[in-house]
């Protein structure tokens, strides 16, 4: 999976260069994010619960889920991780992804369309196809983040995770994708309600 992601990351930034006089630079870096500080976030929790509990007589979704509640919460029984490792890939000289309403747009077909290339949409900025995949594999949490700013100095701000159906805490079947966002469907546009762990200072994206 490592192989996977580096080449992947590399390669779609190398799709988005924005200025082709000087050389796109990815780097890959880890960070700890603070269960004190984002409490909703880390929500996702009762998520991969209610997952397990969904598919209790299946042995494969007993191991994935419980890997993932090892790695938020640790070995000690009755407690919790308060900092958790999260591995970040940022570009510079790139376009960033933009993101517009509908589908037509490649911060949209990274975060949430299944199958379909930014190159396929206009104005390309990445090959986010089916490549994409190898960011959700690489993640204990079946999680991502992204923050991007375009050249025009919008951002555009949002997290996936990828689980299985499940029952939320009402009994409600819901599906087995998540997004964490302004609530409505679309990522968070606004820079000052963007955590500060995740805010970009130039064009670019970090995932």
């Amino acid at each position: 999976p490592y192989y996977s992601i580096v080449r992947e990351a590399i390669q779609n930034s190398l799709d988005a260069i924005n200025d082709d006089k000087f050389p796109v630079n990815v780097s890959f870096q880890y960070f700890e994010l603070d269960r004190l500080q984002y409490p909703l976030f880390f929500q996702l929790e009762e998520h991969i619960n209610q997952s397990m509990k969904f598919y209790d007589s299946n042995d494969d979704a007993k191991k994935l889920f419980e890997g993932m509640l090892k790695y938020l919460n640790g070995n000690e029984q009755g407690k919790k991780k308060l900092k958790v490792s999260c591995l970040k890939i940022s570009d510079t000289n790139t376009k960033g992804m933009y993101y517009s309403d509908g589908t037509n747009s490649p911060f949209y077909a990274f975060l949430r369309a299944a199958g379909v290339s930014s190159k396929m949409l206009s104005g390309s900025g990445g090959s986010f196809g089916f490549g994409k995949g190898a960011y959700f594999a690489l993640s204990p949490l079946k999680t991502l983040v992204v923050s991007s700013k375009d050249a025009e100095g919008n951002v555009y701000f949002e997290g996936a995770t990828r689980l299985t159906t499940h029952r939320d805490g009402n009994g409600e079947k819901i599906t087995a994708y998540g997004f964490y966002d302004n609530n409505n469907g679309k990522p968070i546009v606004i820079e000052e309600t963007i955590p500060d762990i995740f805010k970009r200072t130039d064009t670019g994206t970090d995932i």
